[in-house]
């Protein structure tokens, strides 16, 4: 998320995932999570180090490579929200508590400390400030409600994650809580009043995207990942994707912590997925 107050610093990690093979225009989307880096960065205007998220992967049709960086948390958060339509959990919460993947619920309370973090920061730098704009005001106040967003899900993930005797198998999430974030959500589209204007680079082509704009060069974040009303999962009446059945969970990929020393970056402490098994750590550049 990029505004007035904050502009946190891009990091250059680890290249873009290789495209898988393209499909013609039209056909079922599908969303392929090759590998998760979590990792910190300086952030100037604060003056602190916050916790930030690399995901990469491919999105058809199109075939076309990502690799975004993730400093706010609403982009991954987003992916989560996808795979639950996809997978008929947002239509089955509307009436009650659903079951989802152990590794999206590990995942969530990581995005949680993301944007705590991130809209924290903006929130103790604009109380040093004086000669706050209109529009920055307004900002402040959007923050706030998102920093209670992301620390609802934050204690919803260690809740889910404590139940069934500490072990995780199987959480659930309450009745409306996915619709609730995905509720929030439908603030980012640039239509929504006072929109929240979320955007985020993709190092893999270098151009920046305002998630849930149909305008933005990443069919992705501009289209696919906000195809269906992300409260409901209703299909809209003019949908971009004739199926979203296969877009994946972001917490089935690669998950690793990415370290820098002397210029350069480094994963370690990898996982075949969020909260999974350890498995070593791809070599560089992969």
């Amino acid at each position: 998320m990029k505004i007035g107050i904050a502009a946190p610093l891009a990091l250059s990690l680890l290249g873009a995932a290789p495209p898988l093979p393209q499909k013609a225009p039209g056909e079922t989307c599908s969303v392929h999570y090759s590998r998760i880096l979590l990792g910190n960065y300086e952030q100037p205007t604060a003056k602190r180090t916050l916790p930030a998220l690399m995901v990469a992967g491919t999105a058809s049709p199109g075939g076309q490579a990502f690799n975004f960086f993730d400093d706010d948390g609403f982009l991954t958060l987003a992916m989560l929200v996808s795979a639950w339509q996809a997978g008929g959990q947002t239509a089955a919460n509307l009436t009650a508590d659903v079951t989802v993947d152990r590794g999206d619920i590990v995942l969530m309370e990581y995005v949680s400390r993301v944007g705590s973090g991130y809209f924290q920061a903006i929130l103790d730098y604009a109380a040093t400030r004086n000669d706050l704009t209109a529009q920055q005001v307004i900002e402040v106040d959007q923050a706030k409600a998102q920093l209670a967003l992301f620390q609802r899900m934050g204690t919803q993930a260690r809740a889910s994650l404590a139940a069934n005797g500490g072990d995780g198998t199987n959480p659930t999430l309450p009745r409306h809580f996915i619709t609730d974030l995905g509720g929030y959500l439908e603030t980012l589209r640039p239509s929504a009043s006072q929109a929240v204007n979320s955007h985020y680079n993709d190092l893999a082509t270098q151009k920046t995207s305002r998630l849930c704009d149909p305008d933005a060069p990443s069919a992705l974040l501009g289209r696919m990942l906000c195809d269906r009303n992300l409260g409901t999962g209703a299909v809209r009446a003019t949908p971009y994707c004739r199926s979203s059945a296969g877009i994946t969970s972001p917490a089935r990929a690669l998950v690793c912590e990415v370290h820098g020393v002397d210029g350069k970056s480094s994963a370690t402490n990898c996982t075949d997925g969020a909260g999974g098994k350890s498995v070593p750590a791809p070599p560089a550049g992969d």
